[in-house]
């Protein structure tokens, strides 16, 4: 079987597989199982980090330190290697877990509630785009993806801009200070935008997976790719909750 997916941006990710015979092709069930599977395993590292808190919080930090070096890794290795990404995206929701386990705990202590409002929102924002994507009031079309592409960039750059500036001349702007509120959130506004329109991307590369007939070891790549973008709006929008409810008092 020859697949008819032609969306050059995966063509280097799929080649691999293109021109094998394929038994088992992709479906949408079998990648939401895929998906369920991952967040089984984030759950898991959840679990192990609070486990972890109330009974060895020494090795806590080192699971931490382990886990800020893991999760960057299997990410990439994820997003790269079709081959490879359940393997290392399960080890990197397990990794994952532990993190956002432990920060999540943290900042209940400190504004009780709002990593319940954080998680309320990071589901809504998964309703709002599934509808409007399976309506087809947004088609992630060429426009769509140049707009990706440029919007990306430019938040890339914005942060980088920033970021130099609070290190050579942090009197001006220093975006590591809560103080400076208006940046704090500005900074989480994009990039809790750029996680939303990532999340079209994400839905149509599935698409893609399942109408163009790949074959089922792509539903891992699919889910994985959705299940890293919604934990990284989820790590935004908590952030940007932290900065906002810090400041009612």
């Amino acid at each position: 079987m020859r697949f008819y997916n032609e969306n050059v941006v995966y063509k280097k990710g799929f080649n691999i597989v293109e021109d094998q015979e394929v038994i088992e092709v992709a479906t949408y069930k079998g990648v939401s199982s895929k998906l369920f599977i991952y967040l089984l395993f984030l759950l898991l590292g959840v679990g192990l980090s609070f486990y972890l808190i109330n009974t060895n919080p020494g090795l806590l930090v080192v699971m931490l330190g382990v886990s800020l070096i893991g999760t960057f890794i299997t990410a990439f290795i994820s997003l790269l290697s079709v081959r490879m990404v359940k393997t290392a995206g399960i080890i990197y929701c397990i990794l994952e877990g532990i993190l956002l386990g432990t920060i999540s705990l943290f900042a209940e202590l400190y504004i009780p509630g709002v990593a319940f409002a954080a998680i309320l929102a990071t589901l809504s924002v998964l309703m709002i785009v599934g509808t409007l994507y399976t309506t087809g009031i947004v088609k992630v079309n060429g426009t769509f993806v140049r707009f990706l592409s440029i919007f990306a960039l430019s938040s890339l750059l914005l942060w980088a801009l920033l970021f130099l500036i609070s290190w050579v001349a942090p009197s001006v702007i220093n975006i590591f200070n809560f103080d400076n509120l208006l940046v704090m959130i500005l900074i989480s506004t994009v990039f809790i935008f750029l996680a939303t329109l990532y999340l079209f991307w994400d839905l149509q590369k599935i698409r893609e997976i399942v109408e163009g007939g790949y074959p089922k070891q792509m539903e891992w790549f699919g889910a994985f790719g959705l299940i890293f973008t919604t934990i990284w709006l989820y790590v935004q929008i908590l952030r940007l909750l932290l900065i906002i409810l810090a400041r009612r008092d």
